[in-house]
C-alpha cells in the first residue's frame, strides 16, 4: 500500500505541525550527513523554530561552523549575490508559476466552453442570431480550428488508402513464383571461348588446319567421326 502524499501547505493543527517538524528535521540532518560524506563537501544550516528554545545548528562542531562562515564571508559580495535566493525572490517565482498555470487553465476552459457552444448551435439548440459579436468571433475561431483538424485527418486517411491500394495492385499484377526483374543497367559479360591453339605448337596448328579445311569446304557437310579420327590422334601421338 502506497503512502499518502502530504499536500505542500501550512498545517493548521499545532500538534500535527510539531510532529511533522520533528520528523522532517531528523530526515534533514540525515540527508545533510549523507551529502557531506558522499560528496566530501561542507554543509551547514541553522534551524530556528517555535518548538525549540534555542536554534539548532548542523554540524554539531562549532569549529567547523565558524570555518564555513569565515570562508563564506571571504567570498566577494558580487559572487555571493549570484547564488543567493531570498524569500522574496522565491515567493515571486512561485507566484509567477501559479499565474501561468492559472492562465493555461482559463484558456483550456474557454476553449471547452466555445466547443460546447458550437455543438449546441449545430443542433439548433441555440440560434446563432442570438449570440453577440464577441461570441461569434470566438465561435468562428473554434470552427476554423476544428475544420482544419478535420481536413488534415481526411488527407492522412486518403493518403493511407492510396498507398494500400497501390501495394495491393502491385501484388496482384506480379505472377506467383516470378523471379525479380534483372537490372538491365549491369553490363553483360560475353562468354569466353577457349582458344585451343594456345595449347598447340605451330606444327600441330598447321596439321590441324590441313585436316579441318578440306572437310569444312564441303558445304559444312562433314562427318564428325572422320574429323575425330583424323585430327585428335595426331595431337595426342605427338
Amino acid at each position: 500500500m502506497t503512502r499518502r502524499r502530504l499536500p505542500l501547505e501550512f498545517v493548521a493543527n499545532n500538534a500535527a505541525r510539531k510532529a511533522i517538524f520533528t520528523k522532517r528535521k531528523k530526515g534533514l540532518f540525515k540527508k545533510a550527513s549523507e551529502l557531506s560524506t558522499l560528496c566530501d563537501i561542507n554543509v551547514c544550516f541553522v534551524i530556528w523554530s517555535m518548538f525549540d528554545k534555542v536554534p539548532e545548528v548542523w554540524p554539531p562542531s562549532d569549529a567547523m561552523v565558524h570555518d564555513m562562515l569565515r570562508n563564506y564571508k571571504e567570498v566577494p559580495e558580487m559572487e555571493r549575490a549570484k547564488r543567493r535566493t531570498s524569500l522574496e525572490d522565491y515567493i515571486k517565482g512561485r507566484v509567477a508559476k501559479a499565474q501561468a498555470q492559472k492562465m493555461e487553465l482559463i484558456r483550456d476552459t474557454r476553449e471547452k466552453e466555445l466547443t460546447l457552444l458550437m455543438y449546441r448551435c449545430l443542433s439548433m439548440e441555440i440560434p446563432v442570431s442570438s449570440l453577440p459579436l464577441s461570441e461569434l468571433k470566438n465561435l468562428r475561431y473554434i470552427i476554423d480550428d476544428t475544420l482544419g483538424k478535420i481536413h488534415k485527418r481526411i488527407e492522412m486517411l486518403e493518403e493511407m488508402e492510396e498507398k494500400g491500394a497501390a501495394a495491393e495492385s502491385t501484388q496482384l499484377l506480379q505472377p506467383q513464383g516470378e523471379s525479380p526483374p534483372v537490372d538491365q543497367s549491369l553490363p553483360v559479360q560475353p562468354m569466353m571461348t577457349p582458344d585451343i591453339t594456345l595449347l598447340l605448337s605451330d606444327d600441330e596448328v598447321s596439321a590441324a588446319d590441313e585436316t579441318i579445311n578440306p572437310i569444312m569446304d564441303n558445304d559444312f557437310n562433314f562427318n564428325f567421326t572422320d574429323l575425330y579420327d583424323s585430327f585428335w590422334p595426331e595431337i595426342f601421338d605427338n
